[in-house]
């Protein structure tokens, strides 16, 4: 009320300094002290009318990050009783009179409202009552509660924002732990299939992981700036798509790059080199161009996730190299089930992944899906054109083309829901999950595609394809011999 106060003082006194104006303009005007008067005790008629409404306070509330603002705070599906009480005594007058109450959601589809009761408490002289609201999509809205005197009477119009988000199922935790578990098992079996020779000789000429790292760090989050900006209208889609843009290279883009028969030691190798330079060109990215986005919160990069990301890289591989040396016959086996155990990792991602998230498919709009796939996509496209034109091989240009493409959904799914106030980070991973989804369409056509060829092309190429593959994935060809002697 103090605020309410100040602001009508401050209009008060702007109306007399007016018509003080006006006087000295006018001089001897009977009018100016009429008018003087009058924008006074509208003033007071302002005041006073604020003075006599109520205003409502609610139970359970949380308050909002960097503000005083209480909010109602529900979880998707959750069903809750909201309690409110008046914040001052009911006039003895107006006790005898029965009061009823309605309640309205401004967004039914994200919170809907009913069972409105109130009643008069003698005791203390207020107004107690509840509702029930039911969440049903992640989202903002307001419950507005109208408390009547009589049919025709509003005694008390007053209403709260309410948000809903998400929490975490036990199947989301199931998921998470299965792909941890998955895609660990899997970096051994392609540690197995690495030639550290191969790996080095890269590595003193670097023509492929600097053309991966241009596109991963260059081309992408320039792309993802431009189709947040030009697609989309909503500041924490935008957000969640320039987030998305600007991680690093995802686990998936080796399964893939095993699939459509790219080069493993160039995809280990440019994995791990953008999983490193994510430390230094995220926070480039997301502290400069990406203040426009982040307006008053500042972007909190996962430096933890991703380290543990490089860990998650590192030790299986390394497991993979020193079973090369320890058990060479282990070796041959999780060489030969690396292609068919990628398949079955992609298949088991994109159908369970898909069903735990279920509920982010409501938010989904052609706006979304358009973007994510225009970033994808053409993500795939730049890296394919870039590889090509610098020379690179038709394996290593597919290698790059995946790496470029495929992004760590789970590093911008972490930043978006640490720096994003609840549930506005929630709702920004729609961008991410959305992306992984139509990352693998293209792949797939492709990898049916490259099937089709080497079906027209008869046995004779499918058995140099075959041989090719081994060259490409076994340590060393002089290695493979020694194994099978063992």
């Amino acid at each position: 009320m103090q605020a309410r106060f100040r602001r009508i003082l401050a209009g008060c006194v702007t109306q007399c300094v007016a018509v003080l104006y006006i006087k000295s303009v006018f001089k001897m005007c009977p009018m100016v002290p009429i008018s003087l008067l009058a924008a006074i005790l509208f003033a007071l008629i302002e005041y006073a009318s604020g003075e006599g409404s109520p205003k409502l306070f609610f139970y359970p509330t949380v308050r909002t990050k960097g503000s005083n603002e209480e909010r109602i705070q529900l979880y998707n599906g959750q069903i809750l009783h909201v309690s409110f009480w008046t914040n001052e005594t009911i006039r003895p007058s107006a006790s005898s009179t029965s009061y009823d109450c309605k309640v309205t959601s401004f967004s039914p589809s994200t919170a809907n409202v009913d069972d409105c009761h109130v009643e008069y408490d003698s005791g203390n002289q207020r107004l107690n009552g509840s509702f029930r609201a039911s969440a049903d999509l992640l989202g903002h809205t307001d419950i507005k509660v109208i408390i009547f005197a009589s049919p025709n009477q509003t005694y008390i119009n007053d209403k709260i924002h309410t948000i809903v988000v998400q929490k975490q199922s036990v199947a989301q935790h199931i998921f998470l732990g299965s792909i941890i578990l998955l895609v660990s098992l899997n970096y051994i079996n392609m540690g197995c299939a690495l030639d550290m020779n191969v790996i080095k000789e890269t590595l003193r000429k670097p023509i492929g992981p600097v053309v991966g790292l241009t596109t991963q760090y260059g081309v992408m989050p320039s792309l993802s700036y431009l189709t947040a900006v030009y697609l989309l209208s909503q500041p924490y889609l935008q957000l969640g798509l320039f987030t998305f843009g600007c991680s690093p290279g995802g686990g998936a883009s080796n399964m893939w790059t095993v699939l459509l028969g790219g080069n493993l030691n160039l995809s280990i190798t440019m994995t791990f080199l953008s999983t490193v330079a994510s430390l230094g060109f995220m926070p480039l990215w997301l502290f400069t161009v990406g203040k426009m986005f982040f307006n008053e919160t500042a972007p909190r990069i996962p430096f933890r996730n991703i380290l543990t990301g490089l860990v998650g890289i590192v030790i299986p591989v390394g497991v993979g190299l020193i079973m090369q040396r320890v058990c060479p016959k282990g070796t041959v086996f999780c060489k030969k089930i690396l292609t068919p155990f990628s398949i079955t990792m992609i298949v088991f991602i994109v159908i369970f992944g898909t069903w735990v998230n279920l509920y982010m498919f409501r938010l989904l709009t052609w706006e979304i899906t358009l973007a994510a796939m225009v970033n994808v996509w053409t993500g795939f496209l730049i890296g394919l054109i870039a590889a090509r034109v610098s020379g690179l091989s038709w394996p290593d240009a597919v290698t790059v083309m995946v790496e470029t493409g495929i992004q760590n959904t789970g590093v911008s799914i972490v930043l978006l829901g640490v720096s994003l106030p609840k549930p506005d980070g929630d709702m920004s991973a729609i961008i991410p999950v959305t992306a992984s989804v139509v990352t693998p369409i293209p792949l797939t056509v492709l990898w049916i595609v490259l099937k089709i060829l080497r079906c027209l092309k008869g046995p004779a190429h499918k058995e140099a394809a075959h041989d090719k593959e081994d060259v490409r994935f076994l340590s060393a060809h002089n290695n493979e011999k020694s194994s099978y002697s063992g």
